[in-house]
């Protein structure tokens, strides 16, 4: 006991110092230590040799001027340092406090370990043995989700964020925020995949925008430094995916590459030569070779397969027909999508948008569609044309398709009125709309056909040509029809009057006018309906020609020479133009007076004596031949019998019994500028000068004036020449004379219906009885 009566252990000191020393151990030289030894067993002393005990030696070494702790076994000796305290170390180096918190460089610890330093280096784990791993553990309860173990990094005692584990989400997390359970960092789950902003990443690599921002947040920056002014290749920083053989670069990857502008020659030259912008390329490797795929430039061109676009968006193809340039394929499931929308930023009228279609490099244009806009804000729409190039010097052709704002067509015009008009001016050409059917028609089962069809409500109206099996001309087709029941085809010229119609029935009515539905040409009592009408445009006249009417012109095929055919003022008019005359000349008429019935033995016949009104009223008297002739047909000689016409004068009968009878007179011309040949209700007409001629029946059926010279007459009698000047008589016997004129067709006792004539004194009565003619 020091300082003590009652020593309590081995050595008890007691004292009431309150700066100096208790106990002092000093060396003799600078040199030596000063050793307190701690043994369990002690056989020698320490620091010397042979055996001891196990212990602890606190010892202050005089040559490095340090305190030790130090560990002792008898069969190892000292075996280092366990505690080393430098004579300098400031006050609390290590503080130990009643609570077991341990401070270092603080003697107010607030947590198990507490480190003050101004050291930039706070703490240092360092493995003193090679080939072994070395770590810090943190081991956190096993009890509940919140148990976290981590790292958690302050600035002037505020929390900015933390690396370790976190236990709700199960990842190793690094984030900025206050604890370890914030979104807003990186998380790592158990199968490796990386979460940016997201407690559960779905992929390998999963970045989530932790909150609604305004703005441009970029999710994923590469930032790297590699110009052209530093290295040849100005590639700087790349993504790059792999697969297939991962020891090789080329063996099926992608790489998206952020190059510099260099140059407007070298291999990456993308225009404008500016070290400040940046393009994007992604390359992609086939058959182990990676090329440039896509380019995004820094001035915002896209070019795909090409690293020099030349447009916003330039797509070049394979170049050997496998895949087309461009395929844009809907979603589904919609009645109606956009696919494409170009859309014009302008703001004047008459802005256009051009789709070009080129066929080189060169920029050489071949085809264009263009777009232009009506109006300022396109409230009044927009016109679309489609146009080609013929040469190199960016002429337009004029043959141009064009769609107007109010959804008409136009071909050669940019203003059509109608919902399709096509245009052009051409001299010697047409202007033609060409369907064709190139189908072989040569088997005799092949019948191809190519339409025009047009619909209107009910009505279905196509027009169709057809060719033929086996290629057969005369078979060949040109069809006209409509599904609608009553259909008919009508030409109508001026917009409101119909002039024609070819109706389903087969008729065909030309004329003037609106003739409608409710004008069919209806049958009359007297025969079967008519199949073509013909209505004249003008009242015409049929005292000058017949082309003033209307009607049908015959023209020869290689001289102006015709022949009308009109129906002028209740006649048919006939009418012919001869070679190299100027006015057409009627030929013949017909009527619906005077006689009834044609006559194949009625000829015109020029009177010996008197003039032709001196015959006006000998209708029915007996003329006989003067054996001298006076032809009508101005084609032969006048004077002379031919073959074909030997018309004779005539004079009326004188003699009973002449056997030189020619035949009854029908009529007389009139003495006008023409000479009217009628047969029966056939009139022709010739110009005359002065000879106007008799119509005269021979042969056929009619009427002849009769006297009773010679009695009555029963039906059947012959009728022969009388001496009563140009009157027949019954003939004495029933034989055909050369002397005969007529057989009478009916009884006449003269009875009634007779004229008194006066011969050598007497009175005998003559009337016109019906008869047929038998001096022909």
């Amino acid at each position: 006991g020091i300082g003590t009566v009652g020593p309590k252990v081995d050595l008890h000191i007691k004292h009431n110092a309150t700066n100096d020393a208790i106990l002092l151990l000093e060396s003799k030289d600078s040199s030596n230590d000063s050793i307190v030894a701690l043994r369990q067993i002690t056989q020698a002393y320490p620091g010397t040799a042979g055996n001891s005990g196990t212990g602890v030696d606190l010892a202050y070494d005089g040559t490095d001027d340090k305190f030790y702790i130090k560990g002792y076994t008898n069969a190892l000796g000292f075996i280092g340092n366990i505690v080393s305290i430098d004579v300098d170390t400031p006050s609390d180096t290590l503080v130990l406090t009643d609570n077991g918190r341990v401070g270092i460089g603080t003697d107010s610890p607030t947590s198990a370990l507490h480190v003050t330093s101004s050291d930039i280096q706070l703490a240092l784990f360092q493995s003193s043995t090679d080939g072994q791993q070395a770590f810090v553990k943190i081991d956190s309860s096993n009890a509940g989700t919140d148990t976290h173990s981590y790292v958690y990094f302050n600035e002037g005692g505020s929390g900015k964020g933390a690396v370790g584990y976190q236990a709700n989400a199960d990842t190793i997390a690094l984030v900025y925020d206050n604890g370890i359970a914030s979104t807003n960092g990186i998380n790592i789950d158990s199968n490796g995949k990386v979460g940016i902003g997201t407690l559960d990443p779905t992929a390998a690599l999963h970045i989530k925008e932790a909150a609604a921002t305004t703005g441009t947040t970029n999710m994923l920056v590469l930032d790297g430094f590699n110009s052209a002014d530093i290295t040849p290749t100005p590639r700087a920083i790349a993504l790059e995916f792999r697969g297939g053989d991962a020891n090789s670069r080329a063996s099926g990857s992608i790489r998206l590459a952020y190059v510099d502008d260099v140059d407007t020659t070298g291999p990456f030259a993308f225009g404008d030569d500016d070290e400040g912008a940046g393009n994007l390329i992604f390359s992609t490797t086939n058959g182990n070779v990676a090329s440039d795929k896509m380019i995004i430039t820094g001035d915002g061109r896209f070019g795909f397969k090409t690293t020099n676009p030349e447009a916003t968006v330039h797509i070049v193809g394979d170049g050997n027909n496998s895949y087309p340039f461009l395929l844009m394929e809907g979603g589904g499931g919609l009645a109606e999508q956009d696919a494409l929308i170009l859309r014009d930023l302008g703001t004047g009228n008459g802005n256009k948008n051009n789709v070009k279609f080129q066929a080189t490099s060169g920029e050489h244009d071949i085809a264009q569609i263009q777009v232009e806009t009506k109006s300022a804000n396109a409230t009044s729409g927009g016109t679309m044309q489609l146009f080609t190039y013929s040469n190199d010097t960016g002429t337009k052709n004029d043959k141009q398709l064009f769609l107007n704002n109010d959804g008409n067509v136009g071909i050669g015009t940019s203003t059509p009125g109608e919902l399709l008009e096509v245009k052009d001016s051409l001299d010697g050409d047409d202007v033609a709309i060409l369907i064709n059917n190139s189908s072989d028609d040569n088997s005799a089962t092949t019948r191809p056909s190519s339409a025009l069809k047009l619909s209107a409500a009910s009505n279905n109206f196509h027009l169709r040509c057809h060719g033929a099996p086996t290629d057969v001309d005369a078979h060949h087709a040109l069809e006209i029809g409509s599904s609608a029941g009553g259909a008919y085809v009508s030409f109508t010229l001026d917009g409101s009057a119909e002039r024609a119609r070819f109706a389903k029935s087969g008729n065909l009515i030309i004329g003037t006018g609106s003739l409608g539905e409710a004008s069919p040409l209806e049958s009359t009592t007297n025969g079967a309906k008519p199949l073509i009408l013909l209505k004249s445009d003008f009242e015409g006249d049929d005292s000058t020609d017949a082309t003033n009417g209307g009607g049908i012109r015959f023209v020869d095929n290689n001289t102006e020479e015709y022949y009308d055919v009109a129906f002028i003022n209740g006649f048919l008019m006939f009418s012919h133009l001869p070679t190299g005359n100027s006015t057409a000349n009627k030929v013949f008429k017909v009527t619906s007076t005077g006689h009834l019935n044609t006559f194949t033995g009625q000829h015109y016949n020029l009177p010996s004596i008197g003039q032709i009104s001196d015959y006006n009223n000998k209708v029915g008297y007996i003329v006989v031949s003067t054996g001298t002739y006076h032809n009508a047909n101005n084609d032969v000689a006048e004077n002379i019998p031919t073959i074909n016409e030997a018309l004779p004068k005539v004079a009326l009968s004188t003699q009973i019994n002449d056997k030189k009878v020619f035949g009854v007179i029908s009529n007389a011309e009139d003495e006008n500028s023409t000479r009217e040949n009628k047969f029966g209700n056939l009139v022709t007409f010739d110009k005359v000068e002065t000879n106007n001629k008799l119509i005269i029946n021979s042969v056929g059926e009619g009427a002849i004036m009769v006297c009773n010279i010679n009695g009555n007459l029963e039906n059947g009698d012959y009728i022969t020449t009388s001496a009563i000047e140009g009157l027949g008589m019954k003939q004495d016997d029933d034989l055909l004379h050369n002397y005969t004129v007529a057989k009478i067709t009916q009884d006449c006792d003269f009875s009634s219906d007779t004229t008194d004539v006066i011969h050598d004194g007497q009175t005998y009565k003559m009337k016109l009885v019906g008869c047929t003619y038998h001096c022909g």
